[in-house]
């Protein structure tokens, strides 16, 4: 604030001290201006500056003052008292109530204090004015009203500026919030990690001259910018969306669209990477922004240089430039590009430009990098086998790039519709299943595709559960269905398979799942596939009609028992018109849950001293809630002997096992001998 009065005064004797103090509650003051008169004071005018710690609270109360004897001054007068405020203190909450707020100055959140905007706030800032984040936001929209930081009129304001924060402050949280009109960057952001960007806006903001970043400019700043609609942005240096400069920041599942970039120069860019890591950089779609007329020879969607780290999943397409340029990496530096989408730019796809001295600096892997107008991948000034691509679909590339050929495809990535654009693969796409084998599985546990939008064909086996209660060797099987099962297609179906230990003499063998036909399934004929040293085979087949998941009761060879768990392998294949899809494999066992009913029919015969013959009838079934259910397993026979009636059968008065339905009994060695026999299907 600003304090400014006239005053005159009157002085007799003495050295009074006439003073101006301010207190936020009334009852604990502090001095703004003072001043000791030695002679009379003429008609002067004051002015004078109050800090934000001074004048911070809503009531702000102001007291003229004299110490010293009562004589000292004779009179004082004072006049034309005006309080007034360049910047507005940004702290507390505002409210809707409130709504739309229209600060005076730049709205300064001091260290230490929290500015809360609650939902459906407006606010509307002047020419050249700021919201400078020294201490906390917390901008809190929500789906059903998002905070609106934007222009008063039509000059421009300044955007969010926020620098060298200091860690005690909390993070400053900007949610469901639209940032839009700024003549510089909508949000400036130096050294100062704590800050998360979600679910935002951040439109026709506009920076010129050496500024970068149009949307957004952070530098040495470790931020978090996810689910964010960076569009409109203009930039004349780099970056018209957002220009990133160091730090390990993370860009997630963010939209830079229609976004212009006045510089014609190799580093015009829409998203400006430099000197950062890029792991954190993965899900964003950079599409349809603008460039000078002929400038796609040199600017770029997206501008990498002194980077390193992967720059993975994200799509650059459409874009009135190249597609992604990687320059003058001539450090040891290692940067890889993995499952991208490059394709129709107007430019050439991705270019490398001055890396040498040591190989492979560059790596492309499982990328399309398609349709562009230039040539796909493309070299500048870098060494031989400074750019590896491997696993990837490109139409044509530069000499000068080590490629695995053989791991690579050259054809039609086969896109539902480029024009929309809708860059899945159809079923029909080479890119399924064919990307590098040695990056982490997709998300259908298969090898991954080709591309940015991983396709769930493969079935996933939900759940392999003993079937209870039951006889055993059963398990039910549950899997969901195949993205390829979203419509019904006629002929498209499931085939169920278990693993066994050896292959049968009688069966027929198919080198790949996809063989099998209705021809072969109406042979009768058991019908076997080896996977290197592993044999799997048909159990049943399934049609495929779109439900969410599908299930059935399938067979084990083996129960699970005292001799082992006998768990058995099992997977599940979608079938299509193009090809088979398996399911990786899922183990289970199955249990006998019945047991057997106890043995009848006991017969015990002397033979000669010391030994007898006992006897008993076939248990043939078990009985589940009074019903019968047939035994499958084997049934031993545990006998049990004791001296004693009515023992209880345990290992102490074990005496053998059998199959057979009796046993000799031999040097029992007591004058009388008690025997019980229980029935087990589980040994």
């Amino acid at each position: 604030m600003t304090l400014s009065f006239r005053h005159m005064a009157d002085w007799n004797n003495g050295t009074p001290t006439i003073k101006v103090q301010i207190s936020p509650d009334g009852s604990s003051w502090s001095n703004v201006w003072s001043l000791n008169p030695t002679a009379d004071i003429p008609a002067t005018l004051v002015t004078q500056s109050i800090s934000f710690a001074s004048g911070m609270s809503e009531t702000t109360r102001i007291a003229f003052a004299i110490t010293g004897s009562s004589d000292n001054i004779r009179s004082w007068y004072v006049d034309d008292l005006i309080l007034s405020y360049e910047n507005t203190l940004g702290s507390g909450t505002w409210t809707p109530a409130g709504s739309p707020y229209y600060p005076e100055g730049d709205v300064i959140i001091p260290n230490g204090h929290t500015l809360t905007l609650e939902p459906s706030v407006t606010v509307r800032f002047g020419a050249s004015a700021s919201l400078v984040v020294q201490g906390r936001l917390l901008s809190s929209g929500s789906s059903y009203g998002f905070v609106y930081l934007e222009d008063v009129g039509t000059d421009g304001w300044q955007g969010i500026e926020i620098e060298n924060v200091q860690t005690a402050n909390d993070s400053t949280l900007i949610c469901k919030t639209f940032i839009e009109q700024s003549r510089s960057c909508g949000i400036s952001i130096l050294n100062s990690d704590k800050v998360r960007i979600s679910d935002c806006v951040i439109q026709f903001n506009q920076v010129t001259g050496t500024q970068s970043g149009g949307g957004l400019c952070c530098v040495e700043s470790d931020i978090i910018l996810e689910n964010c609609l960076i569009r409109y942005n203009a930039s004349s240096n780099m970056g018209s969306a957002a220009h990133i400069s160091g730090g390990s920041p993370s860009l997630r599942g963010n939209d830079l669209g229609y976004n212009y970039q006045y510089n014609a120069g190799e580093t015009g860019s829409t998203l400006s990477l430099l000197n950062c890591t890029l792991d954190g950089i993965r899900g964003n779609d950079i599409y349809s922004n603008s460039f000078p007329t002929t400038a796609e020879v040199l600017t770029c969607a997206v501008y990498i240089s002194g980077c390193e780290g992967d720059f993975e999943r994200n799509g650059i397409y459409d874009n009135g430039s190249r597609g992604v340029r990687v320059g003058e990496l001539t450090d040891p530096l290692q940067i890889r590009i993995i499952n991208c989408n490059i394709v129709y730019n107007l430019g050439s796809g991705i270019v490398a430009q001055g890396m040498v001295g040591v190989p492979a600096r560059l790596e492309i892997n499982s990328c399309v990098v398609w349709g562009n107008s230039g040539i796909e991948v493309e070299t500048i000034g870098c060494d031989w086998y400074s750019v590896l691509c491997k696993f990837c679909c490109m139409e044509a590339w530069d000499v000068s790039i080590d490629i695995e050929q053989s791991y690579s495809i050259s054809g039609d990535p086969c896109f539902v519709d480029p024009a929309i654009p809708d860059h899945h693969l159809l079923d029909s796409s080479p890119c399924i299943d064919a990307g590098d084998p040695g990056l982490s599985p997709a998300p259908d546990l298969s090898i991954r595709d080709v591309g940015i939008y991983p396709r769930a064909i493969h079935p996933q086996i939900i759940s392999a559960a003993d079937v209870a209660p039951d006889q055993g060797h059963q398990v039910d099987l549950v899997w969901g269905r195949s993205d390829g099962d979203i419509a019904y297609q006629p002929g498209n179906f499931y085939s169920v398979w278990r693993e066994e230990a050896s292959r049968a003499a009688d069966a027929l063998y198919i080198s790949d799942p996809s063989l099998l036909t209705d021809e072969l399934l109406a042979g009768g004929q058991s019908i076997a596939w080896p996977e290197g040293d592993r044999t799997w085979y048909f159990l049943a087949q399934v049609p495929a009609v779109t439900e969410p998941d599908y299930g059935m009761i399938v067979p084990t060879l083996q129960d699970s028992s005292a001799t082992g768990l006998h768990a058995a392998a099992f997977r599940v294949g979608f079938h299509n018109a193009f090809n088979c899809y398996m399911s990786a494999s899922q183990s289970a066992w199955s249990v006998d849950n019945i047991p057997p009913l106890a043995p009848t029919g006991l017969a015990l015969s002397p033979l000669a001293e010391n030994s007898c013959q006992l006897a008993w009838e076939e248990v043939t079934e078990g009985i589940w809630e009074g019903n019968s259910y047939p035994e499958t397993n084997q049934i031993t026979y545990l006998i049990y002997a004791s001296d004693t009636p009515c023992f209880e059968p345990g290992p102490d008065n074990f005496l053998l096992s059998t199959t057979e339905l009796g046993a000799i009994l031999i040097d029992q060695n007591a004058p009388r001998r008690f025997y019980r026999i229980v029935a087990s299907d589980s040994q």
